[in-house]
């Protein structure tokens, strides 16, 4: 056999072989750029998904806040909680009817990228105000109702509030009310909340606020934790609830609050407390308030009301919308819960005096006497 063909024979198989292997690296590298290039696409896809679903968030504040000045027909739209329910509104102009709504640019009028939000629910009434509570600062929460209510519910505290996802710390210096220094709380605790509640009817003067039941306060302090739920409900009851008077024997001490080791209430809180006040209607919840106050750290807190066992809607304290974004053939999904106007600025503690001032009290180490201050 010549050689010099078995030789041209390798070659030739070397060559086709060398060229498949390039054939299918070459289309191996082809698939990856179509997969990150698709990859690309629809991240950007999403994204302009996302931003249209919060055009339809702003859109909703719109008319929210038309219904606040008195448009008598966007408060009739909000009513319904249809997809289309904004755009009957007639606040934001065009057909009332139309299935969706283009997110519009200056120049391409929203077509440029088929951006669109498609069905945006608003609903007024929710079974809850959500926040997250910063140390010292706080946060005053409007407890206007649907139905009349004698329970405010506090829940706070949850994985997200703790570094140890699991369980909440065991240590809360079990069984102790008291309010140590700041140093000595463990930082991976429960919150200590300061809770003041204002319930002073439909008229009021501002001396009411001071001379009668309108303005109470009590101290939730952790004090013990359990695995699963506390045996007993942590009840505040109306009298134990405390205000100012002018008498020296005035004292708020803390209430004790059983919380729980694995975050056993039913929206994953660690901590609840139910506070008990007299009937508060429908018409005077549009003036009542809850202002909390975080001592030693922030925590994730949820507040409802109920009328006895059961649950009572709150109006218009943290309006839900619910937008659904389209952008080309992608589609995403929003929940938000908005707060109306501004934040309220409220002062932790303030003095007003029309003639003398007197507060007697001393501080040492870790006791604090009240004094015999009266002229």
């Amino acid at each position: 056999m010549d050689k010099r063909r078995e030789s041209g024979a390798a070659s030739l198989f070397a060559v086709i072989f060398s060229a498949m292997l390039l054939t299918i690296l070459a289309a191996g590298f082809v698939k990856l750029m179509l997969k990150d290039q698709q990859q690309a696409i629809n991240n950007d896809l999403s994204q302009s998904a996302y931003d249209a679903a919060l055009a339809g968030v702003e859109d909703a504040k719109r008319v929210i806040r038309a219904c606040q000045k008195g448009n008598a027909s966007a408060c009739d739209a909000l009513e319904k909680k249809d997809c289309n329910s904004v755009r009957q509104s007639a606040v934001l102009g065009g057909a009332a009817n139309a299935q969706e709504t283009l997110v519009q640019t200056n120049s391409s009028n929203g077509r440029k990228f088929d951006q669109a939000y498609t069905c945006l629910k608003v609903s007024m009434d929710t079974e809850d105000f959500l926040y997250v509570g910063a140390e010292n600062k706080v946060q005053l929460v409007p407890l206007r109702a649907r139905g009349a209510f004698d329970k405010v519910v506090i829940e706070w505290f949850n994985k997200e509030d703790n570094a140890n996802k699991n369980v909440a710390l065991a240590d809360v210096h079990n069984g102790d009310v008291g309010l140590p220094e700041k140093a000595a709380w463990n930082t991976q605790a429960p919150a200590v909340l300061r809770a003041q509640v204002i319930t002073p009817g439909n008229n009021f003067t501002i001396d009411s606020l001071d001379s009668s039941s309108a303005s109470q306060a009590v101290f939730l302090r952790p004090n013990g934790i359990v695995s699963g739920l506390p045996a007993v409900e942590n009840v505040v009851h109306k009298g134990s609830l405390r205000r100012a008077t002018d008498t020296p024997t005035t004292r708020n001490e803390p209430a004790g609050v059983l919380c729980s080791k694995d975050f056993a209430h039913p929206h994953g809180h660690s901590c609840r407390a139910v506070i008990e006040l007299d009937e508060v209607s429908p018409e005077a919840s549009a003036n009542a308030f809850l202002a909390i106050n975080h001592l030693y750290k922030g925590a994730n807190v949820r507040v409802s009301v109920m009328k006895g066992t059961e649950q009572v809607m709150l109006y218009g304290a943290q309006p839900a919308v619910d937008s659904t974004g389209r952008a080309n053939n992608l589609f995403r999904r929003v929940e938000a819960r908005l707060r109306l106007g501004e934040d309220i600025w409220y002062p932790a503690g303030s003095v007003e005096v029309l003639n003398n001032l007197c507060k007697d009290f001393s501080l040492a180490g870790n006791i604090v006497e009240g004094g015999a201050c009266d002229s």
